[in-house]
């Protein structure tokens, strides 16, 4: 009976410090996590980033006509999104048969449909070939167009065909390419 009284007698001790520590706890000023620094594009700003590799042919070749093959890594983010519109930057490498190096900068502008995204790209690198008779070293410029396929939120098919040119306009060399990209 003793035992019971006491334990009766902590139990009522410890519930009332409880409610107490509650009590003062409810009265602390709240913190809050604070905000992100604001974008310069406002709301319609939605960064996300991606690197993949890829691998093709050329289509048609101005710079080494026995290269029926390219590899490449490729890296971007896309800047600004408005609804299904978007508009990005990226950069990309290119390896092609022959020892022809490609270095490239690119702006891309895309229109999300579903797990569709078709896209436009733009931009302008340098390409070099230091091996014997077909020896370049140029500035260049490219135009595309491309469908990537999420198949996952982290994971997309991509797809794309360029023509690049060197600023003369003297070579041009078709490529077209399927890639694997992961998003973060």
């Amino acid at each position: 009976m003793l035992f019971r009284s006491k334990m009766k007698k902590t139990i009522v001790a410890l519930a009332m410090a409880l409610s107490t520590v509650t009590a003062v706890a409810a009265d602390l000023p709240s913190k809050t996590t604070p905000n992100a620094p604001a974008s310069p594009f406002g709301a319609l700003a939605n960064p996300s980033k991606y690197v993949g590799v890829n691998a093709g042919g050329a289509v048609k070749d101005g710079i080494n006509v026995d290269a029926p093959w390219t590899v490449g890594i490729v890296g971007g983010a896309n800047i600004v999104t408005a609804g299904p519109l978007g508009f990005g930057v990226e950069g990309t490498y290119d390896y092609k048969e022959g020892k022809t190096h490609t270095v490239m900068g690119n702006g891309i502008a895309s229109f999300a449909v579903g797990s569709f995204t078709p896209y436009v790209l733009a931009g302008a690198g340098y390409q070099w070939d230091k091996s014997g008779a077909n020896a370049i070293d140029e500035k260049v410029w490219n135009i595309g167009a491309g469908l990537k396929y999420a198949f996952t939120k982290t994971l997309e098919v991509d797809t794309r065909y360029r023509r690049i040119e060197n600023w003369e306009r003297s070579r041009q060399d078709d490529r077209l390419t399927l890639g694997v990209n992961y998003k973060f």
